[in-house]
């Protein structure tokens, strides 16, 4: 027993920024990457093909680290001062020092107010020690995106979207999302249910 709910996002960072902000600081961890926009990225400010990861598992924080095998430019980070080009989170927020969920989701707010976007999820928890048994989650798409059938509900071309979740079978509760759900309704986010794959097939 449990629902889940669909809402479209906006184009608008001071929304994101607010329905991050939603998101109980007294959840578990975060996992998922920001990216800098194209205008950014064209404008010289970003040092391309390094960023930042705020990790659980790692001692220094945040991470310099390179994209793919890309190696991480570290004189334009620490000398140039340029902003990365994407951020990434693994399980931040875990376990808490030094790398609360409340420092990790101001990170969030200050790089979406940028113009960074990207794919964030937020979970409540784990049940019987499996990450992906959530009490409660709250996964961000901050721009729009195509979906595959594969990924079962989701196919085809997507909003920009929040996908927000509790399960009973995992302890969680209709509470836990309430802060987030209160939010999306005072914004009046359009909500929706995805398009099935069979009306996808012609």
């Amino acid at each position: 027993m449990g629902q889940i709910l669909y809402f479209e996002i906006p184009d608008d960072s001071e929304v994101m920024v607010r329905l991050v902000e939603s998101v109980p600081s007294k959840w578990s961890w975060i996992d998922g990457s920001l990216h800098a926009s194209d205008a950014l990225v064209a404008s010289g400010v970003v040092a391309g093909k390094t960023g930042f990861e705020l990790s659980r598992f790692h001692t220094i924080h945040p991470t310099i680290v390179g994209s793919s095998k890309m190696k991480a430019d570290l004189y334009a980070i620490m000398v140039e001062q340029k902003l990365p080009a994407f951020i990434r989170f693994n399980e931040a927020g875990y376990g808490g020092e030094p790398v609360t969920m409340e420092l990790s989701k101001k990170v969030i707010m200050a790089f979406l107010r940028k113009g960074y976007r990207g794919w964030l999820h937020f979970s409540a928890g784990c049940y019987d020690n499996n990450k992906d048994q959530n009490p409660a989650r709250c996964d961000f798409a901050f721009e729009k995106w195509e979906g595959a059938p594969f990924q079962r509900e989701e196919s085809g071309k997507q909003p920009a979207r929040l996908k927000l979740g509790w399960t009973e079978e995992y302890c969680g509760k209709a509470r836990d999302i309430e802060p987030i759900l209160s939010l999306c309704r005072t914004l009046n986010l359009r909500q929706y249910g995805p398009v099935p794959d069979c009306a996808l097939v012609s």
